[in-house]
Protein backbone atom coordinates (compact mmCIF):
# COMPACT_ATOMS: atom_id res chain seq x y z
CA UNK A 1 0.00 0.00 0.00
CA UNK A 2 1.01 3.27 -0.96
CA UNK A 3 2.35 6.11 1.75
CA UNK A 4 1.10 9.46 0.03
CA UNK A 5 -1.74 10.56 0.97
CA UNK A 6 -4.94 9.88 -1.01
CA UNK A 7 -7.42 13.28 -0.57
CA UNK A 8 -9.96 12.47 -2.85
CA UNK A 9 -12.67 10.32 -1.73
CA UNK A 10 -15.53 8.58 -3.25
CA UNK A 11 -18.85 9.57 -1.87
CA UNK A 12 -20.71 7.06 -2.91
CA UNK A 13 -22.18 4.88 0.14
CA UNK A 14 -20.61 2.12 1.02
CA UNK A 15 -17.55 2.77 -1.45
CA UNK A 16 -14.43 3.38 0.64
CA UNK A 17 -12.51 4.39 -2.40
CA UNK A 18 -9.71 7.13 -2.12
CA UNK A 19 -7.92 8.64 -5.04
CA UNK A 20 -4.77 11.05 -5.18
CA UNK A 21 -5.93 12.93 -8.51
CA UNK A 22 -8.85 13.78 -9.89
CA UNK A 23 -8.89 12.46 -12.84
CA UNK A 24 -8.75 8.43 -10.90
CA UNK A 25 -11.56 9.35 -8.99
CA UNK A 26 -13.37 10.71 -12.14
CA UNK A 27 -12.61 7.35 -14.19
CA UNK A 28 -13.70 5.63 -11.22
CA UNK A 29 -17.11 7.33 -10.57
CA UNK A 30 -17.69 6.46 -14.87
CA UNK A 31 -16.68 3.00 -14.51
CA UNK A 32 -18.08 1.58 -10.89
CA UNK A 33 -20.81 4.44 -10.18
CA UNK A 34 -22.25 5.39 -13.30
CA UNK A 35 -24.40 3.74 -15.58
CA UNK A 36 -22.53 4.97 -18.72
CA UNK A 37 -20.87 2.80 -21.00
CA UNK A 38 -18.99 4.15 -24.07
CA UNK A 39 -16.82 1.65 -24.98
CA UNK A 40 -18.80 -1.22 -27.51
CA UNK A 41 -17.80 -4.64 -27.96
CA UNK A 42 -17.21 -4.86 -31.98
CA UNK A 43 -17.81 -8.85 -31.82
CA UNK A 44 -20.93 -9.05 -29.67
CA UNK A 45 -21.92 -4.89 -28.80
CA UNK A 46 -21.88 -5.44 -25.43
CA UNK A 47 -21.35 -2.39 -23.80
CA UNK A 48 -18.67 -1.59 -21.11
CA UNK A 49 -17.68 1.52 -18.87
CA UNK A 50 -13.97 1.33 -19.74
CA UNK A 51 -11.74 0.75 -22.33
CA UNK A 52 -9.65 -1.51 -20.18
CA UNK A 53 -12.57 -3.77 -19.49
CA UNK A 54 -13.54 -3.75 -23.12
CA UNK A 55 -10.08 -4.96 -23.87
CA UNK A 56 -10.43 -7.73 -21.24
CA UNK A 57 -14.09 -8.46 -22.40
CA UNK A 58 -12.50 -9.32 -26.06
CA UNK A 59 -10.67 -12.71 -24.63
CA UNK A 60 -13.77 -14.24 -23.81
CA UNK A 61 -14.51 -14.43 -27.53
CA UNK A 62 -11.33 -16.57 -28.15
CA UNK A 63 -9.76 -19.19 -26.34
CA UNK A 64 -6.82 -16.72 -25.00
CA UNK A 65 -6.16 -16.77 -21.58
CA UNK A 66 -3.93 -14.17 -20.62
CA UNK A 67 -4.56 -13.75 -17.24
CA UNK A 68 -2.66 -16.68 -14.93
CA UNK A 69 -1.94 -17.36 -11.48
CA UNK A 70 1.13 -16.75 -9.83
CA UNK A 71 0.64 -19.08 -7.04
CA UNK A 72 3.44 -21.53 -6.79
CA UNK A 73 2.45 -25.09 -8.16
CA UNK A 74 -0.58 -23.46 -9.98
CA UNK A 75 -1.05 -23.26 -13.38
CA UNK A 76 -4.85 -21.74 -14.00
CA UNK A 77 -4.73 -18.97 -16.57
CA UNK A 78 -8.39 -17.19 -17.41
CA UNK A 79 -9.03 -15.09 -19.66
CA UNK A 80 -10.53 -11.85 -17.18
CA UNK A 81 -8.88 -10.44 -14.38
CA UNK A 82 -11.63 -10.30 -12.28
CA UNK A 83 -11.54 -14.13 -12.80
CA UNK A 84 -8.32 -14.35 -11.14
CA UNK A 85 -9.16 -11.96 -8.76
CA UNK A 86 -12.16 -14.62 -7.79
CA UNK A 87 -9.27 -17.56 -8.12
CA UNK A 88 -6.91 -15.74 -5.65
CA UNK A 89 -9.26 -15.46 -3.20
CA UNK A 90 -9.16 -19.13 -3.23
CA UNK A 91 -5.63 -19.26 -2.43
CA UNK A 92 -5.82 -16.90 0.37
CA UNK A 93 -8.52 -18.88 2.09
CA UNK A 94 -6.98 -22.34 1.70
CA UNK A 95 -4.26 -20.64 3.12
CA UNK A 96 -5.99 -19.44 6.38
CA UNK A 97 -7.73 -22.41 6.80
CA UNK A 98 -4.32 -24.78 6.79
CA UNK A 99 -2.71 -22.07 9.47
CA UNK A 100 -5.64 -23.11 11.47
CA UNK A 101 -5.71 -26.12 11.01
CA UNK A 102 -1.75 -26.20 11.90
CA UNK A 103 -2.36 -24.62 15.16
CA UNK A 104 -5.01 -26.96 15.88
CA UNK A 105 -2.46 -29.96 15.44
CA UNK A 106 -0.01 -27.93 17.28
CA UNK A 107 -2.30 -27.57 20.26
CA UNK A 108 -3.17 -31.32 20.13
CA UNK A 109 0.21 -31.96 19.81
CA UNK A 110 1.20 -30.30 23.03
CA UNK A 111 -2.20 -31.68 24.78
CA UNK A 112 -1.30 -35.12 24.34
CA UNK A 113 2.39 -34.27 25.21
CA UNK A 114 1.45 -32.91 28.34
CA UNK A 115 -1.28 -35.51 29.13
CA UNK A 116 1.02 -38.34 28.66
CA UNK A 117 3.63 -36.04 30.90
CA UNK A 118 1.31 -35.68 33.68
CA UNK A 119 0.82 -39.78 33.35
CA UNK A 120 4.01 -40.88 33.41
CA UNK A 121 4.86 -38.78 36.69
CA UNK A 122 1.34 -40.04 38.71
CA UNK A 123 2.23 -43.64 37.45
CA UNK A 124 5.96 -42.55 38.81
CA UNK A 125 4.57 -41.34 42.22
CA UNK A 126 2.22 -43.84 42.69
CA UNK A 127 4.49 -46.62 42.53
CA UNK A 128 7.40 -44.58 44.76
CA UNK A 129 4.93 -44.14 47.70
CA UNK A 130 5.36 -46.66 50.07
CA UNK A 131 3.85 -44.37 53.09
CA UNK A 132 0.21 -44.92 54.26
CA UNK A 133 -2.56 -43.96 51.77
CA UNK A 134 -4.47 -42.28 55.00
CA UNK A 135 -2.71 -38.69 54.94
CA UNK A 136 -3.66 -35.31 53.45
CA UNK A 137 -2.98 -34.62 49.49
CA UNK A 138 -3.55 -32.19 46.85
CA UNK A 139 -4.70 -31.73 43.59
CA UNK A 140 -2.62 -29.64 40.80
CA UNK A 141 -4.24 -27.79 38.47
CA UNK A 142 -5.85 -29.31 35.49
CA UNK A 143 -4.11 -29.32 32.34
CA UNK A 144 -5.84 -31.61 30.48
CA UNK A 145 -9.13 -32.80 30.84
CA UNK A 146 -7.65 -35.19 33.95
CA UNK A 147 -6.54 -33.92 37.37
CA UNK A 148 -4.09 -35.22 39.19
CA UNK A 149 -3.90 -36.49 42.94
CA UNK A 150 -0.22 -36.36 44.66
CA UNK A 151 -0.21 -37.93 48.20
CA UNK A 152 2.26 -36.18 50.13
CA UNK A 153 3.87 -38.19 53.04
CA UNK A 154 3.28 -36.67 56.75
CA UNK A 155 5.54 -33.77 57.76
CA UNK A 156 7.80 -36.20 59.97
CA UNK A 157 8.60 -38.77 57.24
CA UNK A 158 11.77 -39.61 56.65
Amino acid sequence: MSTRKLPLKCNFTNCDKEYSTKYNLKRHLETVHSNLKRFRCRLCGKNLSSKQNLNEHIFTHSNEKPFGCSEPGCSQNFRQRSQLSNHRKIHRELFSLAQQMKKISEVKVKTNYLTALLQQHSEEISLEATYPKSIDFIILPSITEWKTKVILPPPDFK
